[in-house]
């Protein structure tokens, strides 16, 4: 089986080399992967890395491989390949990729050099870095522009991709998001020794009890919270709280996950207190 020395969109008819890339590769192309909703959609172009990324998240789909060409456009949040990417890959990967999105790319191979920036800006590509790989090689990637500068209407393009209100059962996301109140409202190095953090998360009256809204993404909380807190449906809410999906599920009240902010204007608003002890804390 020969190694290619480019990846082309078009060579859909050569023999391709689908050996798993080298777990240290993987771990790379892994700290690439770009924020995304509860599921990251991903097109692994030679299939070496998408099964290395599965094991390590849980929230990923592997995209079925139509060819690159094929691909719907704004389709995918991450495209990934394993050697030089010729003009026309990188012509339908900008394609295939939603806005923000990435390409991401190891060539065990290859060298880091002035050239391949080029050759991402001119292909439209932004946010690029070509840098050396462990153990060997260069790491590749470049973003998708976003289709404006308004960072609300981005935060909106992301959170309109999310499906609204999913049955937990049928929820892949690895985190939930709550819109919280933190009282006191005051940092950590601010608080007295023995003072108490308390949260309580933001929830509607549902079947006679307070059912907690909880958010499959980050941008998903947000836009909801800008426009809830710009109706005056909620106030005070300082803070997006940030729970696993295994801590989630343990909770004793009910859920309401990805809530449409004009389906719910005339609902009763109350609050459920939840623990800041459980919540994950020093990500991204």
């Amino acid at each position: 089986m020969r190694a290619l020395k480019n990846i082309s969109s078009r060579d859909t008819d050569l023999p391709m080399d689908t050996t798993a890339l080298d777990p240290r590769y993987i771990e790379l192309l892994a700290k690439q992967l770009p924020p995304s909703g509860a599921v990251l959609r991903l097109l692994d172009l030679e299939g070496k890395a998408g099964a290395g990324l599965l094991e390590r998240r849980a929230d990923i789909e592997i995209v079925e491989n139509k060819g690159l060409p094929n691909m719907p456009e704004n389709s995918v949040d991450a495209v990934l390949f394993s050697a030089m990417p010729d003009d026309s890959l990188l012509r339908h990967g900008l394609r295939a990729l939603r806005p923000g999105g990435r390409l991401i790319g190891i060539d065990p191979q290859g060298g880091a050099n002035r050239d391949t920036v080029d050759q991402l800006e001119t292909a439209g590509f932004i946010r690029i870095l070509v840098e050396p790989a462990e153990p060997a090689g260069v790491l590749l990637r470049g973003e998708k522009p976003h289709e404006t500068d308004d960072t609300l209407t981005r935060i909106d393009v992301v959170a309109r991709q999310e499906t609204p209100r999913p049955d937990m059962r049928m929820f892949k996301g690895r985190n939930v998001y709550v819109l919280a109140r933190q009282t006191p409202n005051k940092p950590a190095w601010a608080l007295k020794p023995g003072e108490r953090v308390r949260w309580h998360a933001v929830g509607v009256e549902e079947g006679g009890q307070i059912a907690a809204l909880a958010f499959s993404s980050l941008p998903n909380a947000v836009a909801f919270m800008q426009r809830a807190v710009l109706a005056g449906a909620v106030r005070d809410v300082n803070k997006v709280a940030k729970y696993s999906r295994e801590v989630a599920e343990q909770w004793p009240f009910m859920l309401v996950i990805n809530p449409i902010f004009s389906e719910m204007e005339s609902a009763i608003y109350g609050e459920i207190e939840v623990d800041p002890a459980t919540a994950v804390t020093g990500e991204e």
